[in-house]
């Protein structure tokens, strides 16, 4: 984590962004404890 986010910040990038499976509790901890927020929640219907 910390070199992508050395190279985001080589960059010039404002953010880091990326997505999990909402049942991944593991993955959500782990950005949690590494300084990410939640700032947006996708949704889907099967048809």
């Amino acid at each position: 984590m910390e070199a992508v986010e050395r190279m985001a910040a080589d960059q010039q990038c404002a953010y880091v962004e990326l997505d999990y499976w909402i049942e991944n509790e593991e993955a959500r901890r782990f950005y949690m404890n590494n300084g990410f927020e939640v700032y947006r929640e996708c949704v889907r219907k099967k048809l």
